[in-house]
């Protein structure tokens, strides 16, 4: 949520865009990450290619669409 390059509403266009073409879609936000990659979004990325390569995602997307408006009046 700190990038100063892509704003965090462009995770949530392309998860919605992904979403609506049927992809599975998981995303996070790593507070206070700038335009990089935390330690958090590695562990859950490495948990996903699990998920993906054993089959296991859902074929509705878990967290997609969303909105900005959305994800910040629960969090």
């Amino acid at each position: 949520d700190a990038d100063d390059m892509i704003p965090v509403e462009a995770m949530f266009l392309a998860a919605h865009g992904l979403g609506a073409a049927g992809a599975a879609v998981r995303w996070h936000v790593s507070r206070g990450v700038g335009h990089g990659i935390g330690p958090d979004s590695l562990e859950l990325a490495g948990q996903f290619l699990l998920d993906a390569f054993a089959g296991r995602l859902a074929a509705k997307p878990e967290n997609a669409p969303c909105a900005w408006p959305e994800l910040a009046a629960t969090s």
